[in-house]
């Protein structure tokens, strides 16, 4: 979807990503395009909320669930708790 309004209008400020001080018109210059996720819309379709940060850790989530897929993703051996350590540990002593 391509929206001509101002950013600003359309994305608050915490879910843009930027640092705190960085100015929205220079990160997001005329005729960018930005990857978003809709976070709100009202009835009317003429209040929308967006959202950069969703769409990274949307990202980030699917490349956990693939990643945890894998059949490599799992050690070879239990690791065991803290207590297995510390008991295999005073074992020798």
């Amino acid at each position: 979807m391509e929206l001509a309004l101002g950013i600003e209008g359309l994305m608050p400020f915490s879910e843009t990503g930027l640092e705190r001080n960085a100015d929205m018109a220079k990160a997001f210059s005329v005729g960018s395009e930005v990857e978003v996720a809709v976070l709100e819309s009202d009835a009317s379709g003429r209040h929308i909320r967006l959202s950069r940060k969703a769409v990274a850790q949307q990202r980030e989530q699917a490349e956990l669930r693939e990643y945890a897929a894998r059949p490599d993703a799992s050690p070879a051996t239990p690791l065991g708790s803290l207590a297995d350590k510390l008991r295999d540990a005073l074992k020798g002593r």
